[in-house]
């Protein structure tokens, strides 16, 4: 099963959720980040099951010593970023740069199971529990705003973002927000840099799963037939590593 019982008993009672999280952010800043990770490691255990594929992309990554930056699309409350960080820490990649791209008022649009408003978390919140559970907000910008105004070449001048071997997390879960990410991101990625889409399964349950979501946003992307799958798991994501230029 995806979903552990707690995440699915959490997820099932309205306001467990938001009130588990107020309780996490009220631990002292010297303890929430040791809370945190004991919740992960044994109540939310299916954290884990998607993580295997973070671990193989961070070791390819540290091996290679040509390290860029870690861009997320898609970062709710922080959950993939506080790993990446620490997966980041773990191998002594002290220079990586974290950019967290949402519009932090939820999806833009719907597309079956997802509804328009979805996933609304604060810039407040994100930086607040990623503070919380260990994360050095000095190396995170945040970029606030829906990516069909965000997500131009003048961005990626501002933030001086360069051609290189970057790690990019997906997980904006839409069609139409992918493929804007997919465009954005053609410019600057090298051969060895990797793409994680978090939501390649979310669509299993269709005939045609391919069309649909991060599935058919890269599969209509002229530049994936530069990328090779690198690894997945069969309920969660899927990452792929470019291979030639």
């Amino acid at each position: 099963m995806k979903y552990s019982f707690a995440k699915r008993f959490v997820s099932s009672v309205p306001g467990l959720r938001t009130f588990g999280a107020r309780s996490f952010t009220s631990f002292p800043t010297s303890i929430s980040p040791y809370v945190y990770r004991f919740m992960r490691a044994s109540l939310f255990r299916d954290e884990l099951k998607r993580l295997k594929t973070f671990e193989i992309c961070f070791d390819r990554l540290a091996a290679s010593g040509d390290v860029g930056d870690y861009l997320e699309f898609g970062v709710a409350r922080g959950t993939s970023m506080i790993s990446s960080h620490r997966y980041a820490k773990r191998h002594g990649l002290d220079k990586m740069r974290f950019f967290a791209f949402d519009s932090f008022a939820g999806l833009p649009s719907d597309e079956e199971q997802f509804t328009q408003g979805d996933m609304a978390y604060s810039q407040e919140e994100f930086s607040h529990f990623c503070k919380k559970a260990g994360v050095d907000l000095k190396r995170v910008t945040p970029v606030p705003g829906y990516f069909d105004t965000t997500l131009t070449n003048d961005m990626l001048k501002k933030l001086d973002i360069k051609p290189g071997r970057h790690l990019i997390h997906i997980d904006c879960d839409l069609y139409e927000s992918t493929v804007v990410v997919l465009r954005f991101l053609e410019p600057i990625l090298e051969e060895g840099s990797m793409i994680v889409f978090d939501d390649w399964h979310s669509f299993d349950y269709k005939e045609d799963p391919e069309n649909w979501g991060e599935q058919r946003a890269f599969s209509e992307w002229p530049a994936h037939k530069k990328f090779e799958k690198l690894a997945e798991h069969p309920e969660w994501n899927c990452a792929f590593i470019k291979t030639s230029t």
